[in-house]
């Protein structure tokens, strides 16, 4: 069950809230992309044998693990938008790597809050894991006319 983008979701240590999540994400589209995404309410439609994943851990006094999944025509369309090439121009590498880059920024924007010493792994990213739990925060955004799911799991 989804829950509801009214819900005070937080991080198991109360560091990390819902709407610093909201905000992060929100800045990254504007600016990367000069797009604005919407917080929805609802399944997550985009899940799917064709969806990929890309995830960052923080280590180090704080712990937790951000992934972000779309997909695939997600993931392209970030991926044109990022490189500014037609999708005949990118390889599946460079879609991967798009999304990656989404994690990285996201995940280091979420390191900058927490204030305390940690590290920043490389992103990973591939096909979706059905095994992959939702986390302590868990939203769903409209972008590029899709479904993107942003979740941030603490340790």
């Amino acid at each position: 069950m989804a829950q509801s983008v009214t819900d005070p979701q937080q991080s198991k240590s109360g560091l990390i809230q819902a709407e610093h999540v909201r905000q992060m994400v929100d800045d990254l589209f504007t600016s990367m992309f000069d797009t604005s995404v919407e917080l929805i309410d609802g399944p997550f439609d985009a899940a799917g044998p064709d969806s990929f994943q890309a995830a960052i851990r923080i280590n180090g006094n704080w712990k937790a693990e951000l992934r972000v999944i779309a997909s695939r025509g997600l993931a392209e369309s970030i991926a044109q938008s990022m490189y500014d090439a037609e999708i005949e121009e990118l390889n599946e590498e460079e879609i991967l790597d798009a999304l990656g880059e989404i994690a990285n920024v996201i995940g280091g924007n979420v390191k900058g809050i927490v204030d305390q010493e940690c590290s920043l792994s490389l992103p990973c990213v591939g096909k979706l894991d059905e095994a992959t739990r939702r986390g302590d925060i868990s939203q769903i955004y409209r972008c590029f006319e899709d479904d993107l799911r942003v979740s941030l799991i603490e340790d």
